[in-house]
């Protein structure tokens, strides 16, 4: 049975209270926020990790907010696991020595984008000789206090996940042209990116332009980071839902 860190254990004390009476959706006031609820630290033989667990407040829903914060709560107890395992594993390890380093880390900013949203970004990277890093994007209408999903910028008889994937295609390919390899690409490329996911994360800019957001390794090479695809609203219009 794995144990639960207490400030998790007391986030779902206060989640559980939060909506105890109210119902699953019920409303709520809406005012839209993000803060740290509680941070995991460790140091031990070359082997670090900083955890921190956002918590979304003020959502529209009292069952939306709870299933975010416990998707949130989850991941961050996920990775406080696999670190622990990998600290033990490493110093269990004759060949790994003392100068073994892993390195666990998940944090959260708040993309500075189009102010009707408000947009979390949940970074997690592992750093065991090169790294890996891995983005959970969720964007909440400040107005509505409801979470916004890529569909709804498009007309509901459009096909958008094939909209969007052709545009992020193209953008890739008139890269690709300026310079060889920037991304892989399918079906040129083994593996390379070939269709939006579900879920797929994304966030709209400050111009309202709607930017597709891609993991570490995911669609290019690692010199690249996490890749940014901005879409051209102009070459979207045909499909997108009317304001």
């Amino acid at each position: 049975m794995r144990k639960t860190p207490k400030y998790l254990a007391a986030a779902a004390a206060l989640l559980l209270a939060a909506s105890a009476g109210t119902g699953a959706a019920s409303a709520r006031e809406i005012n839209v926020q993000v803060s740290s609820l509680g941070v995991y630290e460790s140091k031990y033989e070359g082997c670090e990790a900083r955890i921190v667990t956002p918590l979304v407040t003020g959502l529209a829903m009292d069952s939306i907010q709870k299933e975010v914060n416990t998707m949130l709560a989850e991941k961050a107890l996920e990775m406080q696991e696999r670190y622990e395992l990998e600290v033990i594993e490493l110093m269990d390890d004759p060949f790994a020595g003392r100068g073994a380093h892993t390195g666990w880390l998940m944090d959260y900013r708040i993309i500075d984008g189009d102010p009707r949203f408000l947009t979390l970004d949940v970074v997690e990277m592992n750093t065991v000789g090169s790294s890996s890093t891995k983005r959970t994007i969720m964007n909440f209408d400040r107005e509505t206090g409801m979470p916004v999903t890529l569909g709804e910028f498009f007309n509901p008889r459009a096909n958008y996940v094939k909209v969007v994937s052709d545009a992020v295609r193209g953008v890739m390919r008139r890269a690709n042209k300026k310079q060889k390899g920037t991304y892989w690409v399918a079906p040129k490329d083994d593996g390379g990116f070939s269709s939006i996911k579900a879920g797929q994360n994304f966030y709209v800019n400050k111009d309202g332009r709607i930017v597709i957001c891609f993991d570490k390794y995911e669609v290019a090479p690692g010199s690249s980071g996490c890749p940014e695809i901005e879409l051209d609203m102009k070459e979207l219009a045909p499909w997108l839902k009317a304001e």
